[in-house]
């Protein structure tokens, strides 16, 4: 826990929105965290990366050939 308040001091800033190395991501494995320990910090944090997450989140660019699709980038990720 010592080091998830060391995550959370940290600016989010250069996080892009996918679930590979960005906020979804770090927000899914902070409310794991939440839900193991009983921390209502983690779970905070993973709600404020959840509203970055969308609010960062790509528009649909279909039939343009430049969006990236699937799990871990684009709308899904």
């Amino acid at each position: 826990l010592d080091l998830t308040e060391l995550l959370l001091d940290q600016p989010l800033d250069h996080l892009g929105p996918d679930l590979h190395s960005g906020t979804a991501g770090l927000g899914l494995a902070l409310d794991s965290l939440a839900g193991s320990t009983g921390e209502t910090a983690p779970h905070a944090a993973a709600l404020r990366c959840a509203e970055r997450a969308a609010d960062g989140a790509p528009a649909d660019r279909a039939g343009r050939g430049r969006a990236r699709a699937g799990l871990l980038y684009g709308g899904a990720g």
